[in-house]
């Protein structure tokens, strides 16, 4: 039996977006991760705290470097995790093939109540530019991490 539009269907375009975005995403948290390594040394890699969440290691990668355009990159990798985050925990409702919305709940720790996030009219071309950012920053880091091993 072959599925149509229903459960467990998803549109083909958004799969191929998110899942290249997802991937895309890994590579920067590695680049990411090694750079953290290099400048800390491996003794931060051992206590394993910057690798628990997007905060604690976009603030391990902060200390890298005190450049202007490095901090300017760490908060749009910030911004970026943020919404990966909800791409890759929200609830996707798709109006069409091409046009979809995303809801992610969330535990408010300053209110101690649930939270709601949403993204309304995504596209697959807007998570395609979004992945395009990934990959500009990705290039980025390699290029600090260069510099970090005195390679560049």
């Amino acid at each position: 039996m072959t599925k149509t539009k229903g459960w467990g269907w998803y549109p083909p375009r958004f799969c191929a977006e998110l899942g290249r975005f997802a991937f895309v995403f890994a590579d920067v948290e590695g680049v990411a991760g090694e750079l953290i390594v290099v400048h800390h040394g491996y003794a931060e890699m051992m206590k394993g705290d910057w690798s628990r969440s997007g905060k604690q290691w976009i603030a391990a990668l902060r200390e890298c470097f005190d450049s202007p355009n490095f901090q300017e990159m760490c908060d749009a990798l910030d911004e970026l995790t943020k919404t990966r985050n909800l791409f890759m925990h929200g609830e996707w409702s798709f109006l069409s093939d091409t046009v979809a919305m995303v809801m992610k709940r969330h535990h408010d720790k300053s209110s101690q109540s649930p939270g709601y996030e949403m993204a309304d009219n995504i596209t697959p071309e807007m998570i395609a530019s979004q992945t395009q950012h990934l990959i500009a920053i990705e290039v980025a880091l390699g290029n600090y991490l260069g510099d970090k091993m005195g390679i560049s």
